[in-house]
């Protein structure tokens, strides 16, 4: 079986969990109709959960710092290790004992600066003023203008959950203001000017036992001490793990302390996916799917929701009628699994350690292509929901929710991609791109890609706004300008431009790089020295692209057979980008084809699936190497299983499997 030679292509966008977004401008006409503050209330932050304990040092450390000192604290910790919970603590305080200082309460805005779409600055400003019930009716200059004036005259506390980097959080940090702000963050940013910094530390033995003890509503003679420890040092002192292993025992009162331990000393070493303490949060998802596998089933498609939701989205999301299961199943997953609930009346909603451990039982499961159907009819049915909400103009998140719906589709791969034109018409894309709902580039370039053959005004127009954006595309990704270049190869609704037309692109984009790149790599009727003059030029232009040099590669490699600068390239372009899911992917080919140095290349393709598990080319590519090289039958047949999960068309994957089926399994049926 000979691997794919991904030959000048460039698949998609490499790596969209990456990608800076740029998130909706709403257009408000000009002028207010009436006063945008006359509906302003104070602000309220959910209460921690019931079993917080240990923090109250740190506390009121924070309290100090943001009413009598800087007014701005940075509290900092690893995932799980209670900043959030903590932060809550902090508001409830302010919300109760500081009402004269903070007379309009408190508010949190999680900036989801761990997942794949952090809030930009204007849409977390946006939200505290919906929140805090500011009613706009103006540009964004006003806007800007509207939250200056909220936290100047109207004192609260601002918590700014979750935070990405300093740039993230530069233009909500204003001077002269009376409200105070709390930040949080994983890494502690120690050149952050201005702000007091709140490291939170792993809990030692007492408090660690203590939550463990407290979550689990047993008393302490219910095991040994040095059980208690145990289990407490194989939660690795991390509150949340300690939480959730509480939370078990509460909830499976026969199961002992001593039994429990026991099964995570054995998850930890059966189950080679696992990071440490990963097993505590796994015993809730085994025990489901042994009892409850349809709610299991469930739970794992909200996974697909990236930002706290209520009942109606999950409704939606499962296809379920009735609200009154849908809450009781919520419940029993909030009480049995990992699950967040805030409370009643508040969202529900993943911590991200727990949305990962999702996404890994799913990878490792035994149903790969069951779970990839699921999940596009759950993207389905969400996009249905999400258009009828901003149609019928029933929920003012509505266009939140449709923007987030977009982001996720373009995040999940070409299979998804490929439904968009069947569920959301060329008039009603184009409807939400005139309400400023879809503004991003990426949102742009969606448009044009999926609605080439759409003949209108309209779509001329928007391809002349996206090459005004060239320099912006640049900015933001290696691989929105090739999409583009896409486009240009397409725009007249030709799939094959003749060599004529495609010199007059090169000509009419010559001082454009990645246009120049794109158009070159696509070009295979054009003669080799001509391409190669081409890749040159635009080589000369951007030498540091990491686009540019992997295409450039790819054609030395395949065309010129200039293994030795091939080779070259492909460093250079891994050193500028490190986590290129196609220069990975493509590299390891030429390791694995050229070199013979199959160690680098199965290490190579490894990093790739982690930058993009659903890479179809890269999975089928490392399934045949380990296949012909590492007769790894097993894991071999389970990367091509995944393979055509990605893409059920992918030529080169369903030859190679079905040669795999014949002389290796010997399924002729199924080959």
């Amino acid at each position: 079986m000979m691997a794919e030679n991904s030959v000048g292509v460039l698949q998609g966008v490499a790596n969209s969990g990456d990608m800076k977004i740029d998130h909706p401008t709403f257009n408000f006409g000009q002028g207010l109709r009436h006063d945008p503050f006359a509906n302003l209330h104070p602000g309220r932050v959910m209460q921690p959960t019931l079993y917080f304990l240990g923090r109250d040092t740190e506390v009121q450390q924070a309290l100090a710092v943001l009413t009598t000192g800087l007014q701005r604290l940075l509290v900092t910790g690893m995932g799980g290790v209670g900043k959030t919970e903590l932060a809550k603590a902090v508001a409830a305080q302010v919300q109760e004992k500081y009402q004269e200082q903070f007379p309009f309460g408190a508010l949190m805005i999680d900036l989801r600066g761990v997942s794949a779409t952090p809030l930009v600055p204007k849409e977390a400003r946006r939200q505290l003023l919906r929140e805090m019930g500011v009613t706009l009716q103006h540009a964004d200059e006003e806007e800007e203008r509207a939250y200056r004036r909220l936290l100047a005259e109207h004192p609260l506390l601002l918590i700014l959950d979750n935070i990405k980097d300093p740039e993230q959080v530069r233009e909500l940090l204003l001077d002269g203001v009376k409200s105070s702000y709390l930040l949080t963050a994983r890494p502690p940013f120690p050149t952050m000017e201005r702000v007091d910094a709140l490291p939170l530390q792993l809990f030692d033995n007492p408090r660690a036992v203590a939550l463990l003890q407290k979550s689990a509503r047993r008393e302490a003679a219910a095991a040994p001490g040095q059980i208690w420890k145990q289990l407490a040092m194989r939660c690795g002192h991390l509150p949340l793990f300690l939480y959730k292993a509480g939370q078990y025992l509460r909830n499976y009162s026969d199961i002992t302390v001593e039994e429990m331990l026991a099964e995570v000393v054995q998850l930890a070493g059966s189950v080679p996916w696992l990071q440490e303490g990963d097993e505590v949060l796994l015993l809730s998802v085994q025990q489901l799917a042994a009892t409850q596998p349809q709610l299991l089933q469930r739970w794992l498609l909200l996974t697909l929701l990236r930002r706290p939701f209520t009942f109606e989205v999950v409704a939606a999301l499962w296809a379920e009628s009735s609200s009154v299961l849908v809450k009781r199943q919520l419940r029993d997953l909030h009480h049995h699994t990992l699950l967040l609930h805030g409370g009643v009346g508040q969202p529900y909603y993943f911590h991200d350690r727990m949305r990962e451990i999702a996404e890994k039982y799913w990878r490792n499961s035994a149903a790969p292509a069951e779970h990839a159907q699921q999940t596009l009819q759950g993207h389905q049915r969400l996009l249905d929901y999400y258009l009828t909400l901003l149609h019928e103009e029933q929920d003012p998140d509505a266009e939140d929710y449709v923007e987030a719906a977009f982001h996720g589709w373009w995040a999940q791969g070409p299979k998804l991609k490929a439904q968009l034109a069947d569920l959301c018409s060329p008039e009603i894309f184009w409807s939400l791109l005139e309400r400023s709902v879809l503004t991003s580039s990426r949102d742009k370039l969606f448009f044009v890609l999926s609605f080439v053959h759409f003949k209108s005004a309209q779509v001329d127009a928007l391809y002349q706004e996206l090459q005004q954006e060239q320099e912006h595309l640049r900015g933001i990704k290696p691989g929105y300008a090739h999409l583009l270049g896409k486009f240009l190869l397409r725009q007249k609704g030709k799939e094959v431009l003749t060599n004529e037309q495609i010199a007059d692109i090169i000509d009419a984009h010559w001082d454009n790089p990645l246009i120049l790149s794109y158009v070159t790599g696509e070009a295979i009727s054009i003669s080799p020295d001509r391409r190669a003059e081409w890749f040159a030029q635009s080589y000369a232009l951007a030498p540091n692209d990491a686009d540019i040099l992997g295409n450039y590669a790819n054609f030395l490699n395949n065309i010129r057979q200039d293994y030795a600068r091939a080779e070259e390239l492909y460093e250079r372009a891994l050193s500028v980008y490190a986590n290129h899911a196609n220069n990975l992917g493509n590299y390891a080919l030429f390791l694995q084809t050229i070199r013979q140095d199959y160690d680098r290349a199965e290490e190579l393709y490894e990093r790739a699936l982690s930058v993009d598990a659903n890479h179809a080319t890269n999975l089928g590519n490392y399934a045949n190497l380990l296949d012909n090289i590492r007769q790894d039958y097993a894991r071999a047949e389970e990367l091509y299983e995944r393979a055509l999960s990605a893409d059920a068309n992918h030529a080169n994957n369903l030859g190679n499997y079905a040669l795999f089926l014949q002389t290796i399994r010997q399924d002729y049926d199924r080959a």
